[in-house]
């Protein structure tokens, strides 16, 4: 059974996670996670993390930037993330919509343009989807939480509970939870 058909089965309609920030505690709301038929660990560890992005964390955010502080979950190494043409419609990548959609699509693997993105300052809102080449394969939306920009810790932090939410390392439609293998 599929991660997100648990939470819907149980009425809870989002995760709630809480993420660290200087003086307080703001809460980040994760949902829309779900896995495609095609999700197995093997797929995401060969395609790689390559990222597109439409839009940014803050108003001045590059690219470069807003992946900078960001890695793959531990299941897949920590590895970074890095940065490609948003053009790229190729091989295995996530698509990160800032400030766009509210809910994650299979649109973001063949016209993630159409789902918006903008920079923006305030409360941080991103969809977050795993292609390969125009299939989806893992998806997620993340939002709530307010960062002063990517160098601030809790950017990073939601992020990487947005990603281990969207990429478990077992394949949740295997049998007894298998691994893909």
């Amino acid at each position: 059974m599929k991660f997100a058909s648990k939470l819907a089965g149980t009425g809870i309609a989002a995760l709630m996670l809480t993420v660290a920030t200087a003086p307080a505690f703001a809460l980040a709301t994760i949902s829309g996670v779900d896995q495609g038929p095609l999700y197995t660990p093997q797929s995401i560890s060969a395609g790689g993390f390559r990222t597109q992005v439409f839009g940014g964390p803050t108003a001045n955010a590059t690219a470069e930037e807003a992946v900078a502080p960001l890695t793959a979950p531990g299941n897949f190494g920590n590895r970074p993330l890095k940065p490609i043409d948003p053009a790229q419609r190729s091989g295995g990548r996530i698509v990160l919509i800032f400030n766009g959609a509210s809910t994650p699509s299979e649109i973001a693997c063949t016209d993630p343009s159409s789902l918006g993105g903008k920079s923006a300052d305030g409360p941080l809102h991103v969809i977050a989807v795993y292609c390969l080449g125009d299939r989806w394969l893992a998806r997620g939306a993340l939002s709530g939480v307010e960062i002063t920009g990517p160098q601030d810790p809790a950017y990073a932090s939601a992020m990487g509970n947005l990603f281990a939410a969207m990429l478990p390392m077992r394949s949740p439609d295997m049998p007894n939870g298998s691994n893909g293998q």
